[in-house]
């Protein structure tokens, strides 16, 4: 005899046939009746004996129980009434039997896979694509290939039309850091806003405190605060025009501080970084020249290969289109005058010849008042 106690099950294979009654039917030899190639679930009855020709394909097992936040991926191995979900299944078809609950097996359905489901925390987001055309757990539609994300605390169970591409997290925006984000196609950004595909923009704290980037976003970098002593000064190359958005490709642009920035998408600084400015006190000079047409400090247009003086005291910050030639030092300085002579070119000799007049004039007039 067969016990198959309370919340358990065996399955037969070639089991008796039973009329509408339940009676066994027998032959016309009195044999009962077998149905080859069938297998039946009894689950918890009186003790019974097998019939020759049945077989235990399943010996006494305990009926599964599904946890909370789990499911089970059904699989039809043929079409059937589904006595348990109260509806007809068709050969192939895939279903979901979530918990918390107990699973009664069918010989109909095979068990594929045990399914948990995602746990989500505070700032993150599950990534889903659709398998097929189908609606998400807000009744969404949703077309094959599609993507989106599933915010909010708590336990997703994905359906078997989405797949889960990964878990992700939002980034955390201070004073000193922002975020460099694209948009990969067309679409509404996290901040509501509509963005064309391949648009670049910059979200900062002031923005938001974290930034969870969409399905069709993409954070390219984070950028640090660039942050400026008043020494000191940056070159920016493609600085993005505020009237437009838009880099003004193959320019540059000279910023000085005090000043504490981000860099726009696009923009990037020079190899030189952050720079200190040369400090040019009275008697120092820089012999500079153009590599570009530019404008200089006090807005005169300078030519590709021009050359200036610049005259302390002054900090003197070199724009991209300048190269420093040379640092000039007075070779004779008056500071109780204010006078100071550089070494310049023939300007500079006829000033030592002023001087050496100047100095032979004074000369003779204390010998002639020593003479006196």
């Amino acid at each position: 005899m067969v016990f198959v106690p309370p919340r358990h099950y065996v399955i037969v294979e070639n089991p008796v046939a039973r009329n509408a009654d339940n009676e066994i039917e027998l032959n016309e030899y009195g044999q009962p009746k077998l149905r080859l190639g069938v297998q039946e679930v009894r689950q918890a009855q009186d003790p019974f004996p097998l019939y020759d020709g049945e077989v235990l394909a399943v010996g006494v097992t305990a009926l599964e129980v599904i946890s909370e936040n789990s499911a089970l991926v059904l699989r039809a191995k043929r079409s059937f009434f589904d006595k348990y979900g109260k509806r007809d299944r068709a050969a192939g078809e895939r279903w979901l039997f979530k918990g918390p609950d107990t699973y009664y097996p069918q010989v109909e359905v095979d068990v594929e896979k045990t399914q948990s489901a995602v746990i989500l925390y505070p700032d993150e987001a599950l990534h889903l694509k659709a398998l097929y055309d189908c609606r998400d757990y807000q009744g969404t539609k949703r077309r094959v290939g599609e993507k989106w994300f599933v915010t909010g605390r708590g336990a997703y169970l994905p359906s078997l039309q989405e797949t889960v591409i990964g878990t992700v997290k939002a980034h955390v925006l201070t004073h000193t850091t922002a975020l460099h984000v694209t948009a990969t196609w067309n679409c509404i950004d996290a901040q509501g806003k509509p963005r064309m595909a391949g648009e670049q923009w910059l979200v900062t704290k002031e923005d938001a405190r974290t930034y969870l980037p969409g399905p069709l976003e993409k954070v390219k970098r984070t950028v640090n605060l660039t942050v400026l002593s008043p020494t000191q000064f940056c070159i920016v190359q493609d600085p993005v025009d505020p009237a437009t958005g838009l880099p003004n490709l193959g320019t540059t642009q000279l910023r000085k501080g005090p000043a504490t920035f981000f860099l726009l998408p696009g923009e990037a600084l020079t190899s030189a970084g952050v720079t200190e400015s040369t400090l040019l006190s009275p008697s120092d000079g820089l012999l500079v020249e153009a590599t570009r047409s530019t404008k200089d400090e006090e807005g005169n247009v300078r030519k590709a290969g021009e050359e200036w003086y610049i005259w302390g005291p002054t900090s003197y910050c070199t724009p991209a289109e300048v190269q420093v030639r040379q640092r000039l030092t007075a070779a004779i300085a008056l500071e109780t005058s204010g006078y100071y002579f550089f070494r310049t070119g023939p300007i500079f000799v006829i000033w030592l010849l002023i001087i050496f007049r100047w100095f032979l004039s004074t000369l003779a007039g204390w010998w002639a008042g020593a003479s006196g």
